[in-house]
């Protein structure tokens, strides 16, 4: 990473719009998201932001010319069921 810069809280405040645009605006339940298992820095973002790690996917993307497995992440974001049409 030259000259990246990181620890800023860019990478967080993006996941917290995200999740709040995610509720309020288009009335999501939950959100996934995955990592590769080396990538602790968005791990650390993705549970500063209240995820959970639910699971381990084998060879869940083609990366870079091979395929690498993913720690699998959920946030609920209400518990509260969709409003009715």
């Amino acid at each position: 990473m030259d000259g990246e810069r990181t620890g800023r809280g860019i990478a967080s405040r993006l996941v917290d719009e995200v999740l709040r645009a995610s509720r309020d605006e288009l009335g999501l339940h939950r959100i996934e998201a995955s990592t590769l298992p080396d990538n602790h820095a968005s791990q650390r973002v993705l549970a500063k932001a209240g995820f959970e790690r639910i699971g381990y996917a084998p060879r869940y993307l083609h990366i870079a010319g091979a395929w690498r497995d993913h720690f699998l992440f959920q946030r609920i974001l209400h518990d509260q069921p969709p409003p009715r049409a």
